[in-house]
């Protein structure tokens, strides 16, 4: 709904605002309604009241003793009548008797009949400024016992200025459900409790503290540019900075999907939402597909898109790449080359488990595959595989657990940069001193290492605060819940219970309007238990012989180079220049054949020649032609198994899966010499390929 709409079917704006003594309450109204002067206090009957009187309202200056308070006053400013503010000193105020008015107070608003005057949000202020931000005993009571009979809290997080969080509660959400709050009083924390520890120790904090700040300095710009023109000009920019608010507090909340989340024993632990898309700090991020719906979301997600980009994928294009002597000719010996051989002897089952399941949500850095090269002589595959490699070799001779959770919490950008080999520095030439140069934090492997350490910290955090010892244990729980259910829905239950409970793998944007699902890492994480421990698995794992393929920028670089993927068409996004000569037929059949002849040292010349970057795309471009993969993938295995004439000779075709495919196109990219010279298109600042 737009926000002007929202006003006038309100009318006033009311806001309960709950917090300690010097929460920063006073900031917060008094930046939202711009002004430095004190507010007016109307009692329930509309007569306004001595704010002399009113010695210790949060909203004023802070007083030495405590006066005369009722949270039934409304507290208005005249700057911005349209928000009517109801204060809480706080439960450290009032104990019991201030916990009653509160609950009291909540009750009687959610059952007015009149949307003016029910409550519209409540808003939480922290201090920022403590050594501690923890919840006192008093406030977890209030998140788990002030029950209006809703069942979860929807929540969203702005931090003004570094003085105080304001926790803002959607209208007729405000309650955790009951059943979790009884399991929470068995453990240590309260669900909201670790909820919002999560949230503040993540780099989303600091995002929305960012677009926060951004918002409002461009307001004050704004006025004072038009203070010198006309007064009318800074009435419109305050319009828009209560327009801006409004958005943040209805429209761009934290959604709390159900089921969304780490969930022990039916109950959730954990949970995360989606940041305000006003932050414009990473591309829009669609809902979660429903529940039970994931892996056919990704399938179907990404043939749309495909469609609406205009990416041709011709039968024409299919038979040609199947019949090639380039793919009969390797297909059966490349697609086994999965690089999951580990020379590695794990103590345990849950040891080689958490190993690969760490490997997996560290595989990406594609975009970096470049200057990966130009230090290590390796590429991104290869160098994550031996970063893990040394974190699980330092933790096997007693330097800690680095692949536990809490190793991974605390791992620091000087940590990953040591593991991986590879320096964080860039050089310049010294300002003043000729032939002197100075080494400073940047470069692209700086951000590489950055994107690593803030995953792997993130990640460890959401599992320490979950009370799982590491990945493993929480991806092996995971699949034991898999395999409660019938086998054909069993992918789709890991699948959604890793997307949900770890932000590394919630590989997903908003395109044209439109949500795009490709989830490659927790695809691929499934994939890789599968050949790791399907021969005779100790536990059950899902069939991944449909798993949609795990697309990375690979898969759609080569369909291009192969001719499945016609770009031709695809204008609206400019595709179709990604690729200079790309659609040349000659060149196709080139590529199709086998490859040319030509001497093992002339083959391991070409391996150690420093590959170059392709086309550098925007966010919205790559999954564009990675959701074209999925889809190409799709049809190829569609047109092998039936719908396609094949030979008998090539009979053989119509027992491939997706999954083989996927590995054979990556692999065969690394196999030939003429195809590791192909172009592949890169982004950076991803973890998600």
């Amino acid at each position: 709904m737009d926000p002007s709409e929202i006003r006038e079917k309100i009318g006033r704006f009311r806001i309960l605002v709950i917090g300690r003594a010097n929460a920063g309450k006073t900031t917060i109204l008094q930046r939202v309604c711009k002004t430095r002067d004190n507010p007016e206090i109307y009692n329930s009957a509309g007569k306004k009241v001595d704010i002399t009187m009113l010695v210790d309202l949060a909203v004023l200056a802070p007083s030495r003793e405590r006066g005369l308070h009722d949270i039934e006053n409304e507290t208005v400013f005249r700057s911005n009548p349209g928000f009517v503010f109801h204060d809480s000193r706080g439960f450290e105020a009032g104990g019991e008797s201030e916990f009653i008015k509160v609950k009291a107070f909540i009750t009687d608003r959610s059952k007015e009949t009149k949307i003016t005057n029910q409550l519209h949000a409540i808003w939480y202020c922290i201090p920022m400024d403590e050594a501690s931000r923890s919840f006192t005993a008093s406030e977890d009571k209030f998140f788990s016992q002030c029950d209006t009979g809703s069942i979860y809290v929807a929540i969203n997080l702005l931090i003004i200025d570094h003085l105080a969080v304001v926790i803002i509660f959607e209208h007729s959400f405000y309650i955790f459900d009951k059943r979790r709050y009884l399991q929470d009083e068995q453990g240590s924390d309260s669900s909201f409790h670790v909820a919002l520890e999560q949230y503040m120790a993540s780099p989303h904090a600091a995002a929305v503290e960012k677009g926060v700040n951004a918002t409002v300095h461009a307001y004050e710009k704004a006025v004072a540019s038009a203070a010198k023109e006309k007064e009318y000009l800074c009435r419109q920019a305050k319009e828009e900075l209560v327009n801006a608010v409004l958005e943040i507090t209805l429209n761009h909340r934290l959604k709390v999907v159900s089921g969304s989340g780490i969930v022990r024993n039916g109950c959730m632990i954990a949970q995360y939402g989606t940041l305000p898309s006003m932050v414009g700090l990473r591309p829009m991020e669609p809902g979660f597909p429903s529940s039970g719906t994931f892996v056919s979301s990704i399938k179907e997600s990404c043939r749309i898109a495909t469609v609406a980009a205009n990416i041709k994928v011709e039968d024409a294009a299919i038979r040609r790449l199947l019949e090639s002597p380039s793919f009969q000719s390797s297909f059966h010996r490349v697609s086994s080359s999965h690089g999951l051989a580990f020379p590695l002897k794990f103590p345990s089952l849950l040891s080689e488990l958490n190993f690969l399941s760490v490997l997996s949500l560290l595989n990406f850095a594609s975009g970096y595959r470049v200057p990966l090269h130009e230090q290590t002589g390796r590429g991104a595959w290869d160098n994550i595989r031996a970063f893990t490699f040394s974190l699980y070799l330092s933790s096997a001779t007693g330097q800690g657990d680095l692949l536990s959770a809490k190793g991974m919490k605390t791992m620091s950008e000087q940590q990953v940069a040591q593991h991986m080999g590879v320096t964080i520095h860039v050089e310049r030439p010294h300002e003043k001193i000729p032939g002197l140069t100075v080494g400073e934090l940047g470069g692209p492997i700086y951000e590489l290492v950055k994107l690593i350490s803030s995953t792997l910290i993130e990640t460890g955090q959401i599992l320490e605060a979950s009370r799982y010892s590491d990945l493993g244990s929480f991806v092996l729980e995971s699949l034991k819940e898999g395999a409660k259910a019938d086998p054909s829905a069993s992918l789709g239950i890991v699948l959604e219970r890793l997307v949900r409970a770890i932000p590394a793998f919630r590989d997903m944007a908003v395109v044209n309007g439109k949500p795009v699902y490709c989830f490659k890492k927790a695809l691929f994480l499934i994939h890789a238990v599968k050949i790791r421990f399907g021969s005779s698995p100790p536990f059950h794992i899902p069939n991944t012989a449909q798993a949609p393929v795990f697309t990375d920028n690979v898969l759609p670089s080569l369909l291009v180079h192969l001719g499945v993927l016609d770009l031709s068409g695809a204008t609206s996004h400019e595709l179709h220049d990604l690729f200079p000569g790309a659609e040349s037929e000659d060149r196709i059949d080139t590529l199709l054949a086998l490859p040319p002849e030509a001497s093992q040292g002339v083959a391991q010349d070409t391996k150690k020649t420093p590959p170059k970057d392709g086309p550098v795309l925007t966010t919205e471009q790559a999954y564009l032609l990675r959701a074209a993969a999925v889809h190409a993938c799709e049809r190829i295995v569609q047109y092998a198994r039936g719908d396609g004439q094949l030979s008998k000779e090539q009979a053989w075709l119509k027992d491939i899966t997706l999954p083989e495919l996927d590995i054979w196109l990556w692999a065969v990219a690394k196999d030939r010499p003429d195809y590791r010279k192909l172009e592949r298109f890169v982004l950076r600042g991803t973890v998600f390929f």
